[in-house]
């Protein structure tokens, strides 16, 4: 990656002092910075996005504030321990370019209770200052599923809906959803794991028909005896390993038109379900992609 000089990141890094956990004053810089911008109203209405992230685990003390830094955020069980992750909270307004990275918080073996504690305290927070969160997105790690159990029983109100509850704050739903790369990449690891090999756990079937990723292996194998190949498949996209199975490229190349193209005009009737498998996932995938929102029921599909 091509950074910028020394020079302008550390003007970048001064530019606003942040805090970790959820701060007053930081919120109130948000707020400000919003005010400047003369949106409308409405643009306060937005989205709630966090992720996790590894850090080095180290203590380092700070001139500026003349304390440790590098402890956790949130209390555990023991007590104050060396932070080994950060979970990044930021605000993107639903009808505007107006975005905030408004926290972070420094955790240790994040849980689903860690992330209940802060999503709700941000809410809150948010809510004092105008802002009101209608959707929030993450991924599909264990702790998020169990965060969005959790505020799913904690705040009925729609009976047997995972993906909502009630915003005590207001009254109004506060909607989740995985984000669209990880969607896309549970898609293809579904499909990894079907098959009829030792290595695969189950056999997935629509309509009778196998999914199976022997198809894609096929798909791969007529490619390299090609002069031209027809779809981006390659190695790293079907030999998947814990590095690759990250990368959001080889599962859109993966579950694409063309490979389901290619199966069409080679075994069609033997791949027939994973056809179309491939051709909703990544109509899934460009719909969530898509900058143009969709409006109304009737909207092309």
């Amino acid at each position: 990656m091509n950074l910028p000089s020394d020079k302008l990141l550390n003007l970048y890094r001064k530019f606003d002092k942040q805090t970790s956990g959820w701060c007053y004053q930081n919120i109130e810089t948000m707020s400000k910075n919003f005010d400047q911008s003369g949106k409308h109203l409405e643009n306060k209405i937005g989205m709630l996005i966090f992720d996790e992230m590894k850090i080095k685990e180290g203590l380092v003390w700070s001139a500026e504030t003349n304390k440790l830094l590098g402890f956790t955020d949130i209390e555990t069980a023991e007590g104050d321990e060396i932070a080994t992750n950060i979970i990044q909270f930021f605000f993107k307004s639903l009808f505007s370019d107006f975005a905030y990275p408004c926290a972070y918080l420094a955790v240790k073996n994040l849980t689903g209770a860690q992330v209940y504690y802060a999503f709700w305290e941000g809410i809150y927070l948010l809510h004092r200052f105008g802002f009101t969160i209608l959707l929030s997105i993450c991924d599909g790690a264990s702790e998020n599923r169990n965060f969005i159990k959790s505020c799913a029983e904690s705040f009925p109100g729609y009976p047997k809906a995972q993906h909502l509850c009630i915003n005590p704050v207001n009254g109004g739903p506060i909607f989740f959803m995985s984000d669209p790369p990880h969607l896309i990449k549970k898609l293809r690891n579904n499909i990894h794991s079907s098959g009829h090999k030792e290595c695969h756990k189950r056999t997935v079937k629509l309509e009778g028909k196998e999914i199976i990723w022997e198809h894609f292996v096929s798909v791969f194998k007529r490619e390299c005896k090609r002069v031209l190949p027809i779809t981006k498949l390659n190695a790293d996209a079907i030999y998947l390993n814990n590095f690759s199975k990250m990368r959001v490229n080889l599962a859109v190349h993966t579950l694409s038109n063309a490979v389901a193209k290619e199966m069409e005009e080679n075994e069609n009737e033997v791949t027939k379900a994973t056809q179309k498998y491939i051709k909703v996932s990544s109509r899934i995938f460009e719909i969530l992609n898509s900058e143009e929102p969709v409006k109304e029921e009737t909207d092309p599909e």
